[in-house]
């Protein structure tokens, strides 16, 4: 909920060109202005087309604020709307379960809604599309043994137990649809789960301003004129060093060049091993 799914018309296939472009090329179909908003492409529908999910920026940090106070540690976040698998042109798919429905019509971005409002979306979906020819309907009802939709008994002012069933108020034509039905033995949520576990790369909510690399840039940044005074005093003291090893390097130098000479002087022709001592000995042997 506050997740809106759109398809938006971008002529790149450069992920950091189509996240720039997505907002401008959406712009006309929201209410809000662009730079409330975060958008995440999804998967690519066609050469120039490519599924986007929107949500307002203080939802998006009112929820991660939520996970924090939590103490959970969030690495991904992805729409649970990315994780129903796409069509063909004709194919549908509908997820059923006892709270809620899932419809995707072909490669449209999926609508969700309670079952009791199925039959509206289904029928408001069927003529947007507007396709020829018969088309395909997937349903997979996921609802554990005796938690089926169409078994629960129907609620008050709702007639008989046909009615409990969305899909009885669709009354689709055999000839315009070609339904196949399956009773999927798990829940939605576990199946959701083994879907994020099967895609390579689901979409992720946590790019841009929220992505990890962002957020450790943030909390940097406040001490990145401390680290390069840091730093700049460092370079300073290790020049400095530098310095005086290298005028304490001249100075021994010089000192031993001037021993040499005082040695020569001294003791003409004598090989230097160890100059203080033998000065020390033809001192004391001219003074015996």
């Amino acid at each position: 909920e506050g997740l809106v799914e759109l398809v938006a018309r971008v002529p790149t296939r450069s992920p950091r060109t189509m996240q720039q472009a997505i907002p401008f090329a959406l712009e006309d179909q929201l209410i809000d202005e662009v730079e409330a908003l975060h958008f995440v492409a999804g998967e690519r529908l066609g050469e120039q087309a490519v599924a986007v999910t929107v949500v307002a920026h203080a939802l998006l940090q009112r929820w991660l604020d939520w996970l924090a106070e939590a103490r959970l540690r969030v690495t991904r976040l992805v729409p649970e709307t990315a994780l129903m698998p796409a069509g063909d042109g004709t194919g549908w798919r509908l997820w059923l379960s006892a709270q809620v429905a899932w419809l995707r019509a072909g490669e449209d971005p999926p609508l969700v809604t309670e079952p009791a409002n199925l039959p509206l979306l289904f029928e408001a979906a069927a003529v947007a599309a507007a396709a020829d020819g018969p088309r395909s309907l997937e349903i997979i009802r996921f609802a554990p043994p005796g938690d089926d939709p169409a078994a629960a008994p129907p609620a008050a002012g709702e007639g008989d137990g046909a009615a409990a069933d969305p899909m009885a108020a669709l009354a689709l034509d055999p000839a315009a649809w070609q339904v196949r039905e399956q009773q999927h033995p798990q829940d939605l949520l576990p199946h959701l789960a083994q879907r994020l576990c099967e895609l390579p790369r689901p979409p992720d909510l946590l790019i841009g301003r929220y992505s990890r690399r962002e957020a450790a840039g943030r909390l940097w940044r406040p001490w990145w004129p401390v680290l390069g005074l840091m730093l700049l005093w460092a370079g300073v003291h290790v020049a400095d060093l530098t310095l005086q090893v290298q005028r304490l390097q001249d100075r021994q130098a010089g000192l031993e060049a001037e021993i040499a000479r005082q040695f020569a002087r001294a003791l003409p022709g004598a090989r230097p091993v160890d100059p203080r001592r033998q000065l020390g000995s033809a001192l004391a042997a001219r003074q015996r």
